[in-house]
């Protein structure tokens, strides 16, 4: 009869609060791992573009320090960075304005399908002056 009365006082959980319990648990656990992959795709995504943008950045300066040789059309190149290689395509052409050349340079991962590019960078250039021969 004592120990009847000892069950009987114990405090504790019953199995349906610790299911209960157990539920809310793994629905907030569910919810904070969704959070955390979004966040560690979006980084990943994030890391990709700014590579990219660096890329193009550096060949415009490329350009930039190499005037002599800029020529009007299409020209395509692959670079290393970061341990990928990636496709550039530097499309030198004419602009409305007769002084200047529109230079757009757009880059993407050299595994990507072709016209996906990931960045676009446009520039104008001072057109150089041609000596009458």
């Amino acid at each position: 009869m004592n120990s009847l009365r000892l069950l009987k006082k114990s405090k504790g959980f019953t199995l349906i609060e610790v299911m209960v319990a157990f539920a809310i648990f793994a629905t907030a656990a569910i919810g904070i791992y969704s959070s955390i992959a979004v966040s560690t795709l979006s980084a990943s995504r994030i890391e990709v573009k700014t590579l990219a943008h660096w890329v193009a950045q550096n060949r415009w300066v490329e350009i930039q320090s190499d005037l002599q040789n800029v020529r009007l059309g299409r020209q395509t190149d692959t670079v290393t960075l970061a341990n990928q290689e990636w496709w550039v395509e530097v499309l030198i052409e004419t602009s409305p304005v007769p002084t200047l050349w529109k230079i757009e340079i757009q880059v993407r991962l050299q595994s990507d399908p072709p016209n996906s590019w990931i960045t676009n960078l446009t520039e104008f250039l001072l057109a150089p002056k041609v000596t009458p021969t």
